[in-house]
């Protein structure tokens, strides 16, 4: 199926049994079960841990959030797969969060784990939320606006983007970021989605991740 048939239709590409979307949406097992509160109560640790990218962030942080109850997964995906992931509730109740970790860098990654994070703690179990690769194919948008908002407020904090405003290099990005405990990868990556620094400046601070795949 090609990728203009996917965006065109993820639910008949889902219940006819395509092979790549059935691996994608068939990796857990053996977790605890989900506790929200828990998961609220994390957020500050996670944010720590994801402010510090080194081999390990993502299997850390996959390892945090078993505790609640979340399983967090990275899946290989083909080229030209119009997702960055997906969120989705297991029978048992447990919610899944699958990235292709597309854009492989900690801007982009983080940024989507934490979006895919409210969308468990803002919408509890609607089903799936499809986060795709083109924005103009989401769905909810409203669902999606309160998404970011929480990723926002969660890794960036009360003062958002302020702090950043004038800035242009990436040596006053890293320090305003770190002196806040903020990754700095998030911090340009949104500065980039709001035009608030140019697309080719301070890409030097995204870095790559090593993103875990499942086998």
């Amino acid at each position: 199926m090609s990728a203009e048939a996917f965006h065109r239709n993820w639910s008949a590409c889902y219940h006819v049994g395509n092979p790549v979307c059935l691996s994608f949406l068939s990796r857990e097992e053996g977790f605890p079960a989900y506790d929200a509160d828990a998961l609220r109560e994390s957020l500050s640790k996670l944010k720590e841990r994801s402010a510090k990218t080194d081999p390990g962030t993502l299997g850390d942080l996959a390892d945090m959030l078993a505790e609640s109850g979340v399983v967090l997964q990275f899946v290989e995906a083909p080229k030209k797969f119009p997702l960055h992931g997906i969120t989705r509730w297991t029978s048992n109740g447990n919610p899944v969060i699958q990235m292709t970790g597309r854009r492989k860098t900690d801007g982009f990654i983080i940024w989507t784990l934490y979006h895919e994070l409210g969308h468990i703690l803002n919408d509890g179990n609607v089903g799936m939320t499809v986060d795709y690769t083109d924005e103009r194919l989401t769905a909810n948008h409203d669902a999606e606006k309160l998404a970011n908002a929480f990723a926002k407020d969660v890794l960036l904090g009360a003062e958002g983007l302020s702090p950043y405003h004038g800035l242009s290099d990436s040596a006053s990005i890293r320090n305003a970021a770190q002196a806040r405990g903020v990754c700095p990868g998030v911090v340009v990556n949104l500065m980039h989605r709001n035009r608030m620094l140019s697309y080719k400046w301070c890409n030097d601070l995204l870095v790559d991740m090593v993103v875990p795949f499942s086998a």
